[in-house]
């Protein structure tokens, strides 16, 4: 166990609204009859990836509970006693969940609620899969669409107002505020919802399916990708209304903090976030969704500005895309994936599609090829060089 690097290897989520190609092709695998919807990196307990010593492959998640200073370095051990971040790649296909993650007191909160309650683990009608947080930073790798964050006030009317059957909802943003708007959407029986939403759905139909600005677009392409006769009305759609429409291009990032509700709606990005996998789901999803556990958890504040990079105090994580002109080092705990070329990392050597993992209290400047493209996440700086 001397080495400082790893062979890494991570896990596959196949979700409805994952592409057929982009991941499959990293990794250099056949894409099956499943969508391939996230790369997981990390020591999480729903999906631990591997690391390869001594010829065998080890839960990287058993590895740290059983010398968590030796896989962890000091300084991380000391602070979190577990691996604080899990790193993912994602392929958004279609448009997923509007959802909200806890903060730490509601994570801890809530994880012991559902305990009590005997909800099994991979129930999946459960909140809280674990104690943590989950603050979360997005890279794009493509154009990247996104839904982040409540519309500014006079933008939500705007798009309230374009529709006669959701005049009386404009109205009750501007008299009585967002929070009383969304809780009256959220909870409105499904005849009601229906009703509103009919002329919004008739617009949607007559509109060519697409990716613009315009969020009558995207709710036509949900439409065409996610609805079939009969389909109960999703409340969800209210979302490409009043939230935010986000553009990322290649490179550029957004951080999304406990409470912020948002969406993911096309396009390749690298994700970073704290330990965890505690989602509340409000809409635009066959998974479980729980109207009053999204409504207790969200902050109804418009987001006028989008946060590219997370608060310095946020030790649990960090994210860098290093290129082969990069001499920037790598210190562990560290999970990499090479998305392009390859790199040298200590002992260990990852083409496209490999990953690996760099021990705690390890520092490497790795060798990386003229056109490699390497993805590393690790805990924040100032937590390593405590």
């Amino acid at each position: 166990m001397k080495a400082s690097a790893f062979p890494l290897r991570g896990k596959v989520r196949h979700y409805a609204w994952g592409g057929d190609a982009y991941i499959p092709d990293l990794l250099g695998q056949p894409d099956g009859d499943q969508p391939w919807a996230e790369y997981w990196l990390g020591a999480h307990p729903g999906d631990p990836a591997e690391v390869l010593m001594d010829d065998r492959w080890h839960s990287l998640a058993e590895l740290i509970k059983n010398d968590r200073a030796h896989w962890l370095g000091q300084p991380t051990s000391n602070r979190f006693d577990e691996l604080p971040y899990l790193m993912k790649v994602l392929d958004v296909a279609r448009p997923l969940s509007i959802q909200v993650h806890p903060n730490a007191a509601q994570s801890a909160s809530g994880f012991a609620r559902e305990n009590a309650l005997g909800i099994a683990g991979d129930s999946p009608q459960r909140n809280f899969k674990d104690a943590n947080p989950k603050p979360e930073l997005a890279l794009a790798l493509s154009t990247f669409w996104l839904l982040y964050g409540f519309r500014p006030l006079a933008d939500g009317l705007e798009q309230l107002q374009r529709f006669p059957s959701l005049k009386q909802h404009a109205r009750l943003l501007e008299t009585e505020g967002l929070q009383a708007l969304f809780e009256r959407l959220m909870r409105a029986p499904a005849d009601e919802l229906a009703a509103w939403l009919a002329p919004v759905l008739e617009t949607a139909g007559s509109q060519t399916a697409g990716i613009s600005s315009d969020p009558i677009s995207w709710i036509s392409r949900w439409r065409s990708l996610h609805a079939t006769p009969g389909d109960a009305v999703d409340r969800g759609v209210f979302g490409f209304l009043l939230m935010n429409l986000v553009k990322l291009e290649p490179g550029e990032t957004i951080f999304q903090d406990a409470n912020v509700p948002h969406a993911y709606l096309h396009g390749q990005c690298a994700e970073i976030m704290a330990n965890s996998d505690n989602v509340l789901r409000g809409g635009l999803t066959p998974k479980h969704v729980d109207v009053e556990a999204l409504i207790s958890h969200i902050e109804f504040v418009p987001a006028s500005e989008i946060q590219d990079l997370p608060p310095t105090n946020l030790n649990e994580f960090s994210l860098a895309r290093l290129r082969g002109d990069s001499a920037r080092s790598i210190t562990g705990p560290a999970c990499g994936l090479v998305l392009d070329g390859q790199a040298t990392v200590g002992e260990y050597t990852a083409r496209r599609g490999e990953g690996f993992f760099v021990r705690g209290g390890q520092r490497i400047i790795p060798d990386i090829s003229s056109g490699g493209d390497v993805l590393v996440g690790s805990p924040a700086l100032s937590l390593l060089e405590a």
